[in-house]
């Protein structure tokens, strides 16, 4: 980057990290006319603050830092400790308001009443109509990280785990909070083992915020245009229990498609004042973008938003060259909050001079107009920066949705066998914000938590679409096919336009599962089609904890442009402190050549042994033999993909 000026960060108050507190004094917000209308964006042009990474510094090849790595055990020393829920005060609820079912109440001095009583006109037809088509694709699923045996081997516990991962060419990464971890994606093995997610820096002994702190809310994208990964998380408490100055968002970019390999460290100071908490990024042509939610000690402080110089970035450039754009919108509305930027899924950039899109959802409930989804613009200028603009492009009014889930309690969801429930966490967009080029028009898919009646959770979806226009809602739909709640979900498009969506299931019989359901492009409209599919069912209820979530991950495989790969918690045996985490891969019909499944009997090496239990799968021309071992051989299959 090349900027005009160095600006100096300019922003308010701070903190709520895992289980940290601490206190500033609030700062003047940006430079804005005045407060506008909720959703008409600024009257004057908003001012970016620039700035550059704190430094950049080039690790070893982590497989080979493994080796001598030994990591510092916890304070705690295996104690557990629960990430507070920072609901976004802003947005016109009031969590400690009791809730009584069915009955309104004032949420606060607005006089805005529950709407535990509305009845989704939008719902899915009932599950019996929606059996799971045999022509779901499944290809394989494995254990992620977990609490017991992962983060209790460091030392830590946490919940809720904020489940996230990515896949490459080779490898799925995943992260929760505070540990992570490099999968080979074809037999599901641990290359690394848990990581504490500050490792890098750790190795690389950068001696501030991002090596001392392990504060999770992590994010890990692969960047398939570069054939790069990118993870992140926000370093906002020191290990001694006070705080950093600045708020910091640690980001690392691998060297090469290896993320066993060598990373490029950078550390960027986001705030002196403002906590950058749950920061969502997506990958672009020309920058990786962030939304985060900020929080000082009169609680809400407002959204910002922010570009990181991608291309400096994947060089391993100086510091002083690698900029950092940032804006603050709590002056424009101080009701805007939970905003995603679009993130850029298979290999076809935006058309050229497109901006990144940000999405925010937004309930009438809390005194906006309609149920509406607003769209921004983020425009980049890394030659001069400071011409940078943050834009209102308009704002589309939904079908109606209700996002009050127990009058925005923390505690919510049913589980099997106790009185605990867990969070719905229904007042956001849930990432990510997919967007993917078809051609002949752009589309975004995205979803979130609502109440499709009696507070039972459902997934609204959608499927946002741009030819040569504005973006328009092409489909929307919820996914509430029985009884059970449906919630934390995540929603991608393959490269032919299927749409695949990903969430958490429980209810008072149903145990916390992980499962999936999809829709083939060219079906009717609004509806998930391909019934529901499971990644893995739970076993037992999450005791003593009503934490859950914050987001999950579903994303594409770059080699096919055709398998979803979605992770997500679960819970396996009844208890306190032991969730666990699921990563699954499945493909929908239509999207690149079928799996097959041979049938018949399969030999030993000696050409005469049965193998029992043996199964043979051809994929893409490959075969591969599971539940055996030895050396096969295979004839009579005709040339071509399988």
């Amino acid at each position: 980057m090349k900027p005009s000026s160095r600006n100096g960060l300019i922003f308010s108050v701070i903190l709520a990290v895992m289980m940290v507190f601490s206190l500033v004094q609030p700062a003047t917000a940006n430079n804005v006319e005045m407060p506008v209308k909720q959703g008409d964006g600024p009257t004057t042009p908003l001012q970016p603050v620039i700035s550059q990474s704190l430094y950049n510094i080039t690790t070893e090849p982590l497989r080979e830092a493994l080796l001598n790595y030994e990591p510092p055990k916890s304070d705690d020393d295996g104690g557990f400790r629960i990430s507070p829920a920072k609901p976004m005060a802003g947005k016109k609820f009031d969590a400690d308001v009791p809730h009584t079912e069915g009955s309104p109440h004032e949420l606060d001095e607005s006089g805005l009443t529950d709407t535990s009583g509305f009845i989704d006109p939008h719902l899915s037809t009932p599950y019996a109509n929606h059996p799971a088509p045999s022509t779901v694709q499944t290809a394989r699923s494995f254990e992620g990280l977990g609490i017991i045996d992962d983060y209790n081997a460091l030392g830590y516990g946490v919940a809720p785990p904020d489940t996230i991962g990515a896949v490459g060419p080779n490898h799925y990464v995943q992260m929760i909070n505070t540990v992570w971890a490099v999968f080979d994606k074809n037999t599901g093995a641990n290359l690394s083992g848990a990581m504490p997610n500050n490792i890098l820096w750790e190795i690389a002994s950068t001696g501030d915020a991002c090596e001392v702190d392990n504060d999770g809310d992590p994010i890990v994208l692969y960047d398939e245009l570069a054939d790069r990964w990118l993870i992140s998380q926000f370093a906002v408490s020191s290990a001694d229990g006070t705080e950093f100055n600045p708020y910091t968002e640690c980001v690392a970019i691998s060297d090469s498609p290896d993320p066993m390999g060598g990373w490029y460290l950078y550390s960027f100071a986001i705030s002196d004042t403002k906590m950058n908490d749950y920061p969502h990024f997506g990958i672009w042509d020309d920058g990786y973008y962030m939304a985060i939610n900020q929080f000082d000690d009169y609680g809400w402080a407002g959204q910002a938003v922010v570009a990181f110089e991608r291309d400096a970035m994947l060089a391993g450039e100086l510091a002083e060259d690698v900029g950092m754009v940032y804006f603050d919108l709590y002056g424009v509305d101080s009701d805007l909050g939970g905003m995603l930027p679009s993130n850029l899924e298979g290999n076809t950039p935006p058309p050229a001079g497109t901006p990144n899109y940000f999405v925010e959802m937004d309930d009438d409930a809390w005194g906006w107009p309609t149920d509406q989804l607003q769209f921004w613009a983020f425009d980049v200028d890394w030659e001069i920066p400071d011409n940078s603009t943050f834009t209102y492009l308009n704002t589309l009014t939904t079908d109606p949705f209700d996002t009050d889930m127990c009058g925005y309690s923390r505690a919510c969801i049913e589980q099997p066998g106790t009185d605990q429930k867990v969070d719905a966490i229904s007042d956001r967009l849930m990432y990510s914000l997919q967007y993917r080029n078809m051609g002949t028009h752009q589309s975004m898919v995205v979803n979130h938590t609502v109440d499709v009646g009696g507070d039972q959770a459902g997934v609204r979806w959608y499927e946002l679409r741009r030819n040569t226009g504005d973006w328009s809602i092409y489909q929307q739909g919820d996914y509430a096919p029985d009884g059970d709640n449906r919630w934390m979900g995540s929603a991608s498009m393959d490269e032919v336009g299927n749409i695949a969506l990903g969430y958490s299931v429980s209810s008072a019989t149903t145990y916390p599962s992980v499962r999936f359901t999809g829709r083939l492009d060219g079906d009717p409209l609004g509806q998930m089609t391909q019934g529901e599919n499971s990644i893995v069912e739970g076993g037992g209820s999450q005791l003593g904890v009503a934490r859950w979530g914050d987001y999950s991950m579903m994303d594409v495989d770059p080699v096919d442009d055709c398998t979803f790969w979605y992770t997500q918690e679960y819970v396996a045996d009844t208890g306190q402190w032991n969730w666990t985490t699921r990563i699954g891969s499945f493909k929908l019909p239509g999207c690149g050549p079928d799996w097959g499944t041979l049938s018949g009997t399969v030999l030993d090496n000696d050409g005469v042994t049965p193998v029992e239990g043996a199964i043979v799968e051809i994929t893409g021309g490959a075969i591969a033999v599971t539940n055996a071992s030895g050396d096969y051989a295979f004839g009579g299959l005709p040339a071509g993909d399988y």
